[in-house]
Order: C-alpha cells, then structure tokens, then sequence
C-alpha cells in the first residue's frame, strides 16, 4: 500500500507540473484531473473496502492535494463555477477534505472509506452522463 501511494504521489506531482507548464490549458486540466483523482478514489477505496485491514484508510490521507484542488476550482472562470455538476464536485471535495483531513500516522475509519466511495460513485455517474 505504501508503494501505491508513494507511486501515485509521484504521478499526482507529474500531472500538476505539467498543468502549471501549459497556462493556456489550465481549466480543461483541472477538470480532466479532478474527473480522473474521482475515478482513482472510486477504484481504491473500492480495493480498500473489500480488503480492509486497520490503518489503511491513511493511504486516503491527502489534505493539500484537496486543499490545492478546492483553490485551483475557486480561480475557475464564473461560468464554469456556475454549472450544478461543477458546484456537486465543490460540495463533494469540501466533505472528501474532511475525511483526508487526519494526522499522519491516524486511520480514516471503514465508515468514512465507504462514504468517500459513495461520493466516487455518485461523482462519477455525474461527471459521465
């Protein structure tokens, strides 16, 4: 588990370099990104829940990647902050903050796992239809 996250960390800082490299692309990036970080957490947290074991729900733990996401979408232009599928995923990032958000070394309870894979999969059917 700590190699995956470790993996995915590298590739989350890939990603992020490249937006900050490509200004004129930035909003399509950004939302392509968060589409993406929701498919990603749907996958995981399904993994996680069907093999749960005490202390992985820290592999979820990511309160600057939310943070810096929930910053990126608030400099968004107005219209695109305007439509309800934008402002669903604000509201849905605000509650992931709050599960992410433990101490390095806590464990995000079974409970919150599966509500944050509720919010994957809801997000998810949005975002596709």
């Amino acid at each position: 588990w700590r190699d995956a996250f470790m993996e995915l960390g590298f590739l989350q800082e890939d990603i992020v370099i490249e937006v900050e490299r490509n200004q004129q692309k930035r909003e399509k990036a950004i939302l392509i990104f968060m589409g993406a970080w929701v498919q990603g957490g749907r996958h995981v947290t399904e993994l996680m829940l069907d093999h749960y074991l005490p202390m992985i729900g820290n592999i979820l733990r990511e309160p600057m990647f939310v943070e810096q996401a929930l910053k990126e979408m608030k400099a968004l232009p107005a219209e695109t902050r305007a439509d309800p599928k934008f402002k669903a995923v604000e509201a849905d990032l605000t509650r992931f903050y709050k599960i992410v958000n433990v101490k390095m070394d806590a464990d995000i309870p079974k409970a919150q796992i599966e509500e944050y894979h509720q919010m994957c999969l809801k997000l998810s059917q949005m975002l596709s239809e």
